[in-house]
């Protein structure tokens, strides 16, 4: 059986140093982050979660103000808070979205200091309920939970003192993503190019991760950073540093969770989809 691969140039205005993939709950709107100049860019897809027909819209945000190095972003379900990551600086920042998942109507809010624990914080991931905030730490190896004490408010936010080590899989762990129910987690790893999958045996204590010895290599792109998952887990969405696509790939199911192995690059079967993006 053979899984499609599509993919879609977002150079934009540059042709690399993309860092992060997110995209809205239904799948037909997908951001993309600039490290090195702070910008937020988003696409319209016409036809949803399928970014060979992401067409850019202009919409884009300059967020530079706070750090030239944005890394994570995170939107929350109802496209109303965008939380930003940068590996610079040891924050997360919060902002308002006035218009729900309309990234140029972002307004700044305020930050929380994660200097405790996740100085390098390469990316961010937060719980459905807003209740948990997680970083992936480019320096240590480790993700790091923290705990809002007011849902979504990141001010409140206080390390817990859990986290897990993700070292011996890969030494630079840039992007991170946990599934629905809190019970999977995704790990983009630089180093060796792959992604890694672990199960949480207690949902969303990181904590309770333990790698499930599942891996797949990730070679379009030779330093992947971003990764998304689209909510059943179909789907996986890969955005890296060395080029300016986004790649998705499709999976069967296996026990109701994505069995990342069957992951497969086609290209000589089926040519993935390249559709140039031009303002």
């Amino acid at each position: 059986m053979y899984y499609i691969r599509n993919s879609v140039d977002i150079s934009v205005h540059f042709p690399e140093f993309f860092h992060c993939v997110f995209f809205k709950s239904d799948g037909s709107k997908m951001y993309v982050s600039r490290s090195s100049n702070g910008e937020i860019y988003a696409w319209d897809l016409s036809t949803n979660w399928d970014v060979s027909t992401a067409v850019y819209n202009s919409e884009m945000v300059d967020l530079s103000g706070y750090g030239n190095n944005l890394s994570g972003i995170f939107i929350n379900s109802d496209g109303t808070r965008l939380y930003i990551s940068d590996y610079s600086f040891d924050v997360v920042r919060q902002f308002t979205l006035n218009t729900p998942w309309l990234i140029s109507s972002a307004a700044y809010v305020d930050s929380v200091s994660i200097s405790g624990a996740g100085d390098i914080a390469d990316d961010i991931f937060m719980k459905s309920d807003g209740s948990e905030l997680y970083v992936c730490d480019y320096d240590t190896s480790k993700i790091y939970q923290y705990n809002l004490g007011a849902n979504w408010d990141i001010t409140t936010a206080v390390y817990n003192s859990k986290f897990v080590s993700v070292g011996s899989e890969d030494l630079r762990p840039r992007g991170i993503f946990i599934n629905s129910s809190g019970t999977t987690m995704y790990i983009t790893g630089e180093a060796n190019d792959s992604v890694f999958k672990y199960t949480l045996s207690t949902a969303w204590d990181v904590s309770s991760a333990v790698y499930d010895n599942v891996s797949t290599v990730i070679s379009e792109d030779s330093s992947p950073i971003g990764c998304f998952l689209k909510s059943d887990e179909s789907k996986l969405y890969i955005v890296g540093s060395s080029n300016a696509y986004v790649y998705e790939y499709t999976s069967t199911h296996i026990d109701e969770t994505m069995d990342i192995l069957k992951l497969q690059n086609k290209t000589k079967m089926l040519p993935g989809i390249k559709v140039p993006l031009r303002l």
